[in-house]
């Protein structure tokens, strides 16, 4: 039996020595990359911008705006020419050298070219504190669901999702 129990609280030890060393790994919470949502709705698009050439979205290119203003908090968009939907959003713990997916989904667009298109994943910079969509040509102006997620490093920090009507 003196065999048997000192095996026994051998064992006890070393499961407790891992349980402490597995806490001991385990990252903060707090340390971890998050997104906030923190307004969205019918957006407007004013002030100035600068524009880059994105070819792998809907449109081909992307505006930075400084500031967007949510007009309304709502999840439902009239889908008119001219519409815009925005988001407010921070990030958290991700570095400025690094940056996120935009993943956006939307109901299917026939582009001017003919080609279809159900959404895009552009680059986001995680210093970026607004998104915004802007319905500005005829084949944007469609009914249905749209979504916006944003992923870091695969994982999907936050979502959003609207109604075209």
């Amino acid at each position: 039996t003196q065999r048997i129990s000192s095996w026994a609280v051998t064992f006890a030890l070393v499961m407790v020595s891992s349980a402490f060393m597995a806490d001991a790994a385990i990252p903060d919470p707090s340390d971890a990359p998050s997104c906030t949502i923190e307004e969205y709705g019918a957006a407007r698009l004013s002030g100035e911008f600068t524009r880059r050439t994105a070819p792998e979205t809907t449109s081909g290119g992307v505006r930075l705006y400084g500031r967007i203003e949510i007009t309304e908090h709502t999840r439902e968009i009239k889908a008119t020419k001219g519409a815009a939907i925005g988001l407010a959003h921070l990030f958290r713990n991700i570095p400025l050298s690094e940056e996120l997916d935009l993943v956006v989904t939307h109901p299917p667009m026939r582009r001017s070219d003919g080609t279809m298109s159900t959404g895009f994943t552009t680059k986001w910079s995680p210093d970026h504190e607004f998104t915004i969509y802007g319905l500005d040509h005829d084949y944007e102006i469609v009914k249905g669901e749209w979504r916006f997620q944003y992923r870091f490093r695969g994982v999907v920090l936050c979502a959003q999702e609207f109604l075209t009507y």
